[in-house]
């Protein structure tokens, strides 16, 4: 099975075994005004046969409201669950590009996007299969997780995570 775009519910989440991790990054973040942690629900990307499960949980909140993310910076939390280990992920979008489908809907859509690497923790053993797979599910995730990935999508989006 490859990766698939799924909103879980809370019984989706205590059957994939990340209920526990979660609140223990919940935790981690409570009180810290830098970081607004989300719960649920929200989207994840998920390979059963691989037991992976990967999805955004905070934003880093900006100095200011002035920012380009109104009020959060391009800072992110992710959390990948992988062999029964839960990775804090940090991650920096460092680019993003749009334009308009051609056909209906006549919409935005991202094409390409930028992540750097900023941290994993804990640090991996196999550090490079770790980051292949976060970067096989930042393509799937695709457009801020708002617009799950179609084959067509998929194969014009280009994302790139950089060390």
């Amino acid at each position: 099975m490859a990766f698939v775009y799924k909103y879980l519910t809370e019984e989706d989440i205590e059957k994939l075994g990340v209920s526990k991790a979660l609140d223990e990054l919940s935790v981690k973040f409570d009180n810290v005004w830098e970081v607004e942690f989300t719960r649920r629900p929200i989207p994840w990307i998920i390979d059963k046969d691989r037991d992976i499960a990967f999805t955004s949980v905070a934003r880093i909140r900006a100095d200011s409201w002035e920012s380009n993310c109104q009020g959060f910076t391009l800072e992110e939390i992710w959390f990948l669950y992988y062999k029964n280990i839960a990775y804090e992920i940090r991650l920096f979008k460092e680019d993003e590009q749009y334009r308009f489908r051609t056909k209906e809907p006549y919409e935005q859509e991202m094409y390409s996007v930028v992540w750097k690497l900023l941290s994993i923790e804990p640090i991996p053993k196999d550090l490079e299969l770790v980051k292949n797979i976060i970067h096989e599910a930042l393509k799937v995730y695709g457009d801020e997780g708002s617009n799950p990935s179609t084959d067509e999508y998929l194969k014009e989006l280009t994302v790139v995570l950089k060390d």
